[in-house]
């Protein structure tokens, strides 16, 4: 009997074309464009004002984010991660009110499991929230059009749920996006 042999992609198996396709969305999607760097520490972490708004916002590299409650959260060295929630794309936390707006820019063009990270939301959001107890943690995605008409489920269960979701292909997206957060 012959064996079959069977490749596996590994771990994350979207590939590399998945991955190239993901970070130029996000790079396309960035909201630095939208704000003004007013200090800026050695380690890169930000403290920033969007054009024509007041509010001062901290922000940094995906990897800084973490780091950045582990600073202000004592219960945070309790919580353990939830897998895939390591690094957000963008974040920025407003002190002065005490919020935390985690975004998660999403880029999907065929069939595949990026489709199922939106099923995850409110596990993320939950997990943050026990991290970052006196914070009021929201949990915005920016999603490319592919989602509209394929993962309509999904995205009634965002609505339902109070997860802001903000649309790649609107001309203001970013803008939409920037007002959403100066309005909380």
């Amino acid at each position: 009997m012959e064996e079959i042999q069977v490749t596996n992609r590994g771990t994350g198996a979207g590939g590399a074309q998945t991955n190239v396709n993901g970070l130029t969305y996000e790079l396309q999607n960035d909201l630095s464009s939208k704000y003004e760097i007013v200090n800026e520490d050695a380690s890169g972490i930000k403290t920033v004002r969007f054009i024509g708004h007041p509010n001062l916002y901290t922000t940094g590299r995906k990897s800084q984010f973490h780091p950045i409650i582990r600073q202000r959260s004592d219960e945070y060295n309790a919580i353990t991660l939830l897998h895939g929630t390591k690094q957000p794309d963008q974040w920025f936390v407003r002190q002065d009110t005490k919020q935390c707006f985690v975004i998660e820019i999403k880029h999907q063009n065929g069939s595949g499991s990026v489709s199922e990270k939106l099923q995850t939301a409110t596990n993320k959001l939950r997990r943050i929230k026990k991290m970052y107890p006196d914070f009021q943690i929201l949990y915005i995605y920016g999603l490319s059009p592919w989602f509209r008409d394929n993962c309509i489920a999904e995205i009634e269960d965002l609505g339902e749920d109070n997860i802001p979701y903000f649309w790649g292909d609107d001309i203001n997206f970013m803008d939409n996006i920037v007002n959403f957060i100066m309005n909380q």
